[in-house]
Formats: C-alpha cells, sequence, structure tokens
C-alpha cells in the first residue's frame, strides 16, 4: 500500500531541515555500524595474555616428565603450573618425555588447547588433620589404582631429560625462532646416570643456540637439584613466589573476564543510539480522524 502524500505550499522552507535530517540519519547509522563491528570483535575475541614463564614475543616450550617416578604431588604442581598457561591462552609447545619424548603440542599452539589434557592430571585434594572414612578409603583406593593416560604405555622406563630438551630445541629451530625460545622443564630432575653425558651435551647445544632454560623443580633430591644449579646457575629455577604470582594474575583476569564490560557498555550504546534515531529521524505520522458510528 503505497503512502499518501499532504501537498504543501511551502514545501521548498523545509529542504534545509530534510537535509539536516538526512545527514543526521547517515551519521547514526555510520555509527550504529561501528559500535555494532566493534561489539561483535569484542564479543568473539580470545584475550591473549603472557605468564612469566614465557616472555611475550617468545615461542614457548613446556617440557614435561611423566616417568614412573613422579608421584601425586607432582601431577598436582603441574596442574598448578599449566592452568595459568591454559587459562591466558598463551601460545605455547608442549614436549612429553620419560625415557623417550614426543612433541604433543608444536610451538605457536593456542594455550587453550592444553584444557582437555589438564583432567589427565586431576588429583585428590590434600587430606586434612582429621579426614573423615570416606576420604581415607578414597586416597587408598588412588594409592592402589595405576594412573591411566594417554603416554601411559609409552612411558614406563627411566628418565632421560636430554630425550625432552632435544625434542623441544629441535622443535624450536623448525619455526625458526631458535633465538628467542625458552623451553621451561617440569621434572624431578631424576636423571639416568647413563644420559648425563647426553644431557652435558644437550645443555652446550641451548647455550650455543641462545636458548633460555627454566626449571620448574618438581620436589627433587638435593643431589639433582645441585646438578642443575651448577649447571644453569640458580637464576634458572622458577621460584615458589612466581608461582603463585602466575596463579594469583590468572585468577584476576578470570574474574574480570566473568563480566563482560566492554560488550556491555556498547550494548547500551547500541541501544541509546536507536533510541535517538526513533526520536531525531522518525517520520512525520498523520492520524485519520475516526468516525465513531452513532
Amino acid at each position: 500500500m503505497s503512502a499518501v502524500g499532504i501537498p504543501l505550499a511551502d514545501a521548498e522552507l523545509l529542504r534545509p531541515e530534510v537535509r539536516r535530517t538526512r545527514l543526521l540519519q547517515v551519521a547514526l547509522a555510520v555509527v550504529l555500524l561501528t559500535c555494532l563491528c566493534v561489539a561483535l570483535l569484542q564479543a568473539t575475541r580470545t584475550p591473549v595474555h603472557h605468564s612469566s614463564f614465557f616472555p611475550a614475543g617468545e615461542r614457548g616450550v613446556v617440557v614435561i616428565d611423566f616417568s614412573t617416578s613422579i608421584a601425586e604431588p607432582g601431577y598436582r604442581r603441574i596442574s598448578n603450573i599449566l592452568r595459568p598457561v591454559v587459562n591466558a591462552n598463551q601460545p605455547i609447545g608442549v614436549v612429553f618425555f620419560s625415557d623417550v619424548a614426543y612433541v604433543a603440542l608444536p610451538p605457536g599452539t593456542p594455550g587453550r588447547e592444553l584444557r582437555s589434557f589438564l583432567r589427565f592430571l586431576r588429583t585428590l585434594p590434600a587430606l586434612g588433620r582429621f579426614p573423615t572414612a570416606q576420604q581415607l578409603r578414597q586416597a587408598q583406593e588412588a594409592q592402589l589404582r595405576e594412573r591411566r593416560t594417554p603416554w601411559s604405555a609409552a612411558f614406563r622406563g627411566g628418565t632421560r631429560i636430554s630425550t625432552g630438551l632435544a625434542a623441544a630445541r629441535r622443535a624450536i629451530e623448525r619455526e625458526g625462532a631458535a633465538s628467542t625460545g625458552t623451553v621451561l622443564l617440569i621434572s624431578d630432575l631424576d636423571d639416568s646416570p647413563f644420559d648425563l653425558a647426553a644431557l652435558a651435551e644437550e645443555l652446550a647445544l641451548y647455550r650455543r643456540a641462545g636458548l633460555d632454560l627454566r626449571v620448574v623443580p618438581l620436589f627433587p633430591a638435593d643431589t639433582d637439584r645441585a646438578y642443575f644449579r651448577q649447571a644453569l646457575g640458580p637464576g634458572a629455577f622458577v621460584s615458589h613466589t612466581e608461582l603463585l604470582r602466575n596463579a594469583r594474575s590468572t585468577e584476576r583476569r578470570s574474574l574480570q573476564a566473568d563480566y563482560p564490560l566492554v560488550v556491555s557498555v556498547l550494548a547500551l550504546a547500541l541501544l541509546g543510539l536507536l533510541a535517538v534515531n526513533e526520536v531525531a529521524c522518525g517520520r512525520l505520522d498523520w492520524r485519520r480522524e475516526q468516525v465513531v458510528a452513532r
């Protein structure tokens, strides 16, 4: 149904108002589209943060010891270390090793890809001073039950740290970023005596390539800690304070991310602009007089 026009003798006098209204409509349309695009980008974008383990702009690889000498406290620490990397969605590479090693995730993989892996590291909560009978029974069952993971069958031998470090170095070199790479070794440092010569050679290759090697010890023996301290220096060890700082930083970002403040503000702005458009640029409607039949 076509609209009915009303002829006006002084329509030319309204031309400036018509021009102003059209300009206002165009300006509001541009602002509305801009706000909508920004809101969509903000809602779909996954933020990337950087933990202190791997500085921004560097290729990071985590080398994780899954030899049979790793106990429940070690798995708990591995989980606590990886969770900040996962929540920060920091690009990462992952190498698993025991007496052999393989690259589970190549360098540059988004950290969120590790989330499904964390479920294999779940441990029972530590028993309190007065545990219940159910808690004791669960703890005993956990000790008797073999931890089954996708890598359990492959990692039944001893510990050869050199294999894990070599796999990480080669993965970084394939990316062409050896001079800006950082490797985080998570291990109890209980290396096989037959691997010490290969380990010393691998550490020399790290120094030659300019790779930064950091160590998170999983409750090692004093002699094993002393060996790596002498080979790498005390600064290579990640301190307990740094571990806590990364965990707290992740918790703070998680609390902030629970409420999408920017998206909410943009949504309110869109509603406000739509209201302005209706008030300022709405069509002029004429009501027809209704005749009530008597």
